[in-house]
């Protein structure tokens, strides 16, 4: 095992999940979580790992009627799959295509997806529903977007980090990741979490420099 040592400061990016692990395993969090794990305290912060926030995604499904049809009969008609991958091979429409509504309708797709019905997936071979067609709609606000587990604000108000993105009770540790939002926007993070380490950065710079 080797050991780091930082001479002015330790910035800590593991993202929503990890970053207050990681906090929690260096001593760093609620008291009666780090004594249940058996972690000396170091450091008392309850609001780490608390107030997860991620964006909702509904999956509803249907069974069709017999005159109809869908993606599912690709998982249980295996010659009628081969016509349709043979179709997609010659540039014929089929089943494999890629389908896209255009640039005017932001944030939409269409999924065709063999099998998939939410959480309960496909019904099993041999089930009485085995055989027969679906079709789910997802309504989804973005997903797997983790935010919020270490969040910007005030300490009494529940936050752990500072303005200056420093770990309350700490001098020398700043967290630049998502889990310092506050209140998950209803985009994509991606863009949020550019700009806190582009801020980060120059907060960085400007102290060290």
């Amino acid at each position: 095992m080797a050991v780091i040592t930082a001479n002015k400061e330790v910035i800590l990016s593991a993202g929503s999940v990890q970053s207050p692990q990681l906090l929690e395993l260096s001593g760093i969090g609620n008291a009666s979580i780090l004594a249940a794990a058996g972690v000396e305290q170091m450091v008392y912060l309850p609001s780490v790992g608390e107030n997860l926030q991620d964006h909702v995604r509904i999956t509803t499904a249907y069974q069709l009627h017999p005159n109809y049809t869908s993606p599912n009969i690709l998982r249980f008609n295996t010659t009628y799959a081969a016509q349709q991958l043979q179709a997609w091979t010659l540039g014929e429409t089929s089943w494999y295509d890629e389908i896209s509504v255009g640039t005017r309708v932001p944030q939409f797709e269409v999924l065709f997806d063999d099998g998939y019905l939410g959480m309960k997936r496909y019904p099993a071979v041999g089930s009485s529903l085995y055989g027969k067609l679906f079709f789910s709609f997802i309504a989804s606000i973005q997903h797997a977007a983790p935010t919020s587990t270490a969040e910007i604000l005030p300490k009494e108000d529940g936050g752990v980090v500072d303005p200056e993105l420093k770990v309350y009770g700490l001098s020398n540790l700043r967290i630049v990741d998502a889990s310092v939002i506050s209140l998950n926007p209803s985009g994509h993070i991606q863009t949020p979490v550019c700009g806190i380490a582009e801020r980060a950065a120059q907060m960085i710079t400007a102290q060290w420099s």
